[in-house]
């Protein structure tokens, strides 16, 4: 039995340490660079050994490589992540291989994949290399803390997305951070915040021999609308490290947005990226009067969420049956707005016959191949069977007051339409309109008396109605247990938990959901603030909310963090 039990004690281990998954990558953050411009190559792995890589001779590489680490965190355990990072161009085009790199571990050697990096001519710049203000100046080596903001590409054209993420040094190990003020920039108006993708919240970095703490944070994706050079204001951060605290003004960038080219077809509209287009009946019509559904779909990435609702330039025999029904489902990320977006039109056929919705035309401009694409859907035929007592007017007048868009606007021949109209009113019924205002004026004397007696009644119904309106929350009876979450603080990851639930749970009550009715956090907040009387509750959840968020996107909340957390529910209790 004991040696049972010593086998067991000696054999399990080795099965847990061959079952586990080898991490062993390479990759480049750009494969379709321009001649000369940087590329970062980065290799991770969870062996920890001696990282070595083959470059290709036309590859120049920056002059030093970062190496690190960081931990990825399951809920039952942690994988420590070797990496090493270095910056480089090549000088010539061409297709090119980086990789494999190797590592040798005891008297295993593993080996890493390969990555096809294809360069292109200088003169087909696509401005989509990698920035180089990513690399730390040596004028910074020597502070204990500082920021940079960091981009993902050094010049974009009008409309291109680019990536912003502030960027935090240490030569310490930071605990908190706070009183964040985000980096800002007047040429970027169109932001889009996006959360940063990695588990882990600080990596220890190496470069000049010194080593580092860094995290990210605050990363978004920018469309800039027009041509110039911005400069990008500094993030401002306070980094907190035991009793200490370090005040943080990041170093400005800048990125330089180049105009379009001036050979743009007629049907462009300033769509950027890479996108395809497709054209489907989603409903069938085939008698007059009947109405069909046409769904134009733009799929792919770039600036798909600013694309202009298309014209379909129907002919007199088709006409738009309502407004046009968006739908969008895309996310966004560094490629800009990725997905899809569905427009539905409801179309209503008024003549029998063929009808023919004409073919439609799309023009964007293409980052790979820097040149403008056009592209064209067919048209549509439908075999029309004529309707019995169909008439035509009256259904293009009901159109019309669908069209929520449009204004109806009377139709004058030669510009006397409304003149003749003013004449004949003028000539005809004023006799009819005299008769009418003495009719009129008899029965509100009439009425005079039973409206005395219902103004009394109708103003307390009134004031009842504007009452009812006005009550816009019940108070809830679900009570915040402070004690149970104080009880919790020693615990960070237990506390943190705890307090989601509560707020959610309280949240909930709040707002007098019926069961089934699932919210998401940002609605339930949003619905929380339209309340009368709960604005300081509503900012107090988002701040912690927040202050959560910040934990999960960039550094691990403490016991000190928890009680800053603790006193805002408190506030909470007692507002």
């Amino acid at each position: 039995m004991k040696n049972i039990t010593l086998f067991i004690a000696f054999f399990c281990p080795c099965i847990c340490l061959n079952a586990q998954q080898i991490i062993f990558t390479v990759s480049v953050d750009n494969t379709s660079p321009v001649q000369g411009e940087m590329v970062e190559v980065i290799v991770k792995t969870n062996i920890n050994g001696n990282i070595q890589i083959a470059y290709p001779r036309e590859f120049v590489t920056g002059g030093g490589a970062m190496n690190g680490m960081s931990r990825q965190i399951t809920a039952s355990s942690y994988t420590t992540i070797y990496y090493r990072s270095e910056n480089g161009s090549f000088q010539k085009e061409g297709e090119y291989t980086i990789g494999p790199a190797t590592i040798r571990k005891g008297n295993k050697s593993y080996t890493s994949n390969k990555v096809i990096v294809k360069v292109k001519n200088a003169n087909q710049t696509t401005g989509s290399a990698s920035s180089s203000n990513n690399l730390i100046p040596k004028s910074l080596a020597n502070k204990p803390a500082f920021g940079l903001i960091e981009t993902n590409k050094p010049s974009v054209f009008v409309g291109e997305p680019i990536a912003i993420t502030a960027r935090v040094f240490a030569q310490f190990e930071p605990k908190t951070f706070e009183n964040y003020k985000e980096y800002t920039s007047k040429g970027l108006p169109d932001k889009h915040k996006i959360p940063n993708p990695e588990v882990t919240n600080v990596e220890l970095k190496s470069f000049q021999n010194k080593q580092y703490y860094s995290f990210s944070y605050d990363k978004s994706i920018s469309f800039p609308a027009q041509a110039g050079t911005f400069a990008i204001q500094p993030f401002q951060l306070t980094l907190g490290h035991f009793f200490d605290q370090e005040r943080i003004n990041s170093e400005a960038t800048s990125i330089t947005v180049k105009p379009l080219p001036g050979d743009a077809p007629t049907t462009f509209r300033g769509s950027v990226g890479k996108i395809n287009i497709e054209r489907n009946v989603k409903k069938a019509a085939s008698k007059q009067g009947e109405v069909a559904i046409i769904s134009i779909t733009f799929s792919g990435y770039g600036n798909l969420h600013s694309i202009e609702i298309p014209d379909l330039k129907l002919p007199p025999s088709i006409q738009l049956y309502g407004d046009p029904i968006i739908q969008e489902e895309f996310e966004f990320s560094e490629k800009g707005a990725v997905g899809k977006l569905t427009i539905d039109y409801n179309i209503q056929l008024l003549d029998p016959g063929n009808l023919i919705l004409p073919q439609f035309t799309f023009s964007y401009f293409d980052l790979e191949s820097v040149k403008y694409v056009e592209l064209r859907v067919d048209s549509v035929v439908f075999n029309v069977e004529r309707t019995p007592g169909f008439n035509k007017a009256k259904a293009q007048e009901q159109a019309s007051l669908r069209l929520a868009s449009k204004k109806i606007v009377p139709e004058n021949e030669n510009g006397l339409g409304t003149t003749q109209s003013i004449f004949l009113i003028g000539g005809i019924g004023f006799s009819l309109l005299a008769l009418v205002f003495l009719l009129f004026k008899r029965k509100n004397k009439r009425n005079d008396n039973d409206s005395d007696k219902k103004s009394t009644s109708s103003n307390k119904d009134s004031k009842l109605a504007l009452a009812e309106k006005e009550i816009t929350h019940k108070p809830s009876s679900y009570a915040i247990d402070l004690n149970a979450l104080r009880g919790k603080m020693n615990d960070p990851d237990q506390y943190i938990q705890a307090v989601i639930s509560t707020l959610d749970n309280w949240m909930e009550s709040q707002l007098n959901l019926e069961e089934g009715n699932s919210l998401s956090r940002i609605e339930k907040i949003n619905r929380l603030e339209s309340i009368q009387g709960m604005s300081v509750k509503s900012k107090l959840v988002r701040e912690i909310f927040d202050k959560i968020d910040e934990a999960r996107y960039g550094l691990k909340i403490n016991s000190f963090g928890c009680h800053q957390i603790q006193l805002k529910i408190e506030d909470l209790v007692k507002n």
